[in-house]
C-alpha cells in the first residue's frame, strides 16, 4: 500500500466518455418512467403525490451536500499523508484509527440517534466535518490522527442516519411506501455522482491554490459542511422519539434475537460495507494492465449499486422506524472489525497481497448477495423466527 507513480498517463478511449455519459443520462429520464408503470400496476396511479418532488428534492440536496464533503475530505488522503512525511506503516495505523473509532465509538452514535433524533445526529455529522477541515489545514503530526477519527466518525452517522430520516418522514406524510424505492435510486446515484463531483472539484481547487495559495479542498470543505448545517437546521421539523434509551435497546435486542430476516439483513450490509472499504483500500493494482482495472472498478461498483438500494428497501418492510439506525450501526461492527484486521495484516504487517484483498472484496459481495436471495425465499418467510429454525433444525 503506496503511492505509485507511472511514467505512462493511461487515458481511456475517448468513446467510453460517451457511452458512461449515455447509460448515465438513460438511467436518470427512463427510471422515473419504468417506476410510474410499476406503481400504477399496485397502486392504481401513475402520479406522484403533489408534496412527495419537493420532499425528495430537499432530502436529496441535503444529502449530496454532505456527499461532496466527505468527498472532497478523502479522495486526496493518500497524497496528503505522503505530503506530510509519513510512510506506509504510518499510514496504515492512521487509518486503523478511523476503523477503530467507527467500531468503539460509532457503533453507538446511531443508536443515539433514534433516542435523541435524526437531526441531531445529521447536524453532529456535519461539525465533525468542519472540524475535520480545520484539523486538515494543520501541519501538526497528531492533528492527521484526529482528522481521520472524526471523518470515521461522521461517516458512521451519515451512512445510518439520513436514510433513516428520510423513511421517517416519507411515512410520517403519509406517501406510498412503493416511492421509497424512487429516493433510494436517487440516494445511491446521487452520492455517487457527488464523489464523481467532489473529486473534480478537488482537483480544480488543488491547481488554482497552487497557483493562487487562494483556495484549497479542505475550506471548500469547511464552507460546504457550514451550508450542510445550516440548510438542515432550517429546513428540517423533526418530532423527537419519546422512548427512553433503556426500553430502545430491549427492543433492539429482542429485533435481532427474534427475527432471522433482521440477522440476514445485517449480514448483507456488514458484508457489502466491508466489499466496499476494502475495495478503495487498493492502492497497487493487482493488474498490469491499468484498463483492465478500470474495467473491474466499474464491475464491481456497478454491483454495490445494485445492491445497495435494494437493501434499502428491504429494512423498510422489515426494521422499525424507530430501531433503524441502530440496526444498521450494529450491522458494521463485524465490517469495521474486518477492515481494521485487513489494515493491520496488509498495510502494517504487509502480510495480504493485494490479490487476497481482492478476493475478500469479491467473497463480500456474493455474501450479500446470496443472503439477499435467501431473503426472498418462501420458506424463510415463513420460518423467519430463529426459535423456528432451531427446532427444525434439531
Amino acid at each position: 500500500m503506496g503511492v505509485v507513480i507511472l511514467p505512462d498517463v493511461w487515458e481511456p478511449n475517448p468513446w467510453s466518455y460517451f457511452l458512461l455519459f449515455s447509460a448515465s443520462s438513460a438511467s436518470i429520464l427512463l427510471f422515473p418512467f419504468f417506476l410510474s408503470k410499476i406503481s400504477s400496476r399496485k397502486a392504481g396511479s401513475s402520479t406522484y403525490p403533489s408534496q412527495f418532488p419537493r420532499f425528495q428534492r430537499s432530502f436529496l440536496v441535503a444529502y449530496c451536500l454532505l456527499s461532496v464533503v466527505e468527498g472532497i475530505q478523502n479522495v486526496f488522503g493518500e497524497i496528503e499523508y505522503v505530503g506530510k512525511g509519513l510512510n506506509r506503516e504510518q499510514m496504515a495505523l492512521v487509518l486503523s484509527s478511523g476503523s477503530v473509532a467507527s467500531l468503539l465509538l460509532g457503533t453507538f452514535l446511531a443508536p443515539l440517534s433514534d433516542v435523541l433524533g435524526q437531526k441531531k445526529a445529521c447536524m453532529f455529522a456535519c461539525l465533525l466535518q468542519l472540524a475535520g477541515g480545520i484539523l486538515r489545514g494543520m501541519n501538526k503530526y497528531p492533528s492527521v490522527w484526529m482528522t481521520c477519527i472524526f471523518l470515521s466518525l461522521s461517516s458512521s452517522i451519515y451512512s445510518c442516519s439520513f436514510e433513516t430520516w428520510m423513511v421517517t418522514e416519507h411515512e410520517k406524510l403519509g406517501f406510498r411506501k412503493e416511492l421509497l424505492s424512487d429516493t433510494f435510486w436517487l440516494m445511491t446515484f446521487m452520492e455517487s455522482a457527488s464523489l464523481i463531483g467532489s473529486q473534480v472539484m478537488a482537483n480544480s481547487l488543488i491547481s488554482w491554490s497552487s497557483e493562487s495559495g487562494l483556495a484549497s479542498p479542505a475550506v471548500s470543505a469547511f464552507a460546504l459542511a457550514i451550508v450542510c448545517l445550516l440548510y438542515i437546521n432550517s429546513g428540517w421539523d423533526e418530532h423527537v422519539p419519546s422512548s427512553t434509551f433503556k426500553n430502545y435497546k430491549l427492543s433492539l435486542s429482542s429485533l435481532f434475537l427474534n427475527d432471522g430476516r433482521v440477522l440476514l439483513l445485517a449480514c448483507a450490509h456488514s458484508a457489502v460495507h466491508f466489499s466496499m472499504a476494502i475495495f478503495w483500500l487498493l492502492w497497487i493494482p493487482t493488474v498490469v494492465e491499468i484498463a483492465v482495472l478500470v474495467v473491474l472498478f466499474c464491475i464491481i461498483h456497478g454491483s454495490f449499486g445494485l445492491i445497495v438500494p435494494s437493501l434499502a428497501r428491504l429494512r423498510s418492510m422489515y426494521v422499525p422506524n424507530e430501531l433503524r439506525a441502530g440496526m444498521m450501526s450494529l450491522s458494521l461492527v463485524p465490517a469495521n472489525a474486518g477492515i481494521l484486521y485487513v489494515l493491520i495484516q496488509g498495510g502494517y504487517n504487509r502480510k495480504l497481497e493485494n490479490s487476497t484483498i481482492m478476493a475478500l472484496s469479491s467473497f463480500g459481495l456474493f455474501s450479500a448477495a446470496v443472503c439477499i436471495q435467501l431473503l426472498k425465499g418462501k420458506w424463510w418467510q415463513r420460518n423467519c423466527n430463529w426459535h423456528v429454525l432451531w427446532s427444525a433444525y434439531v
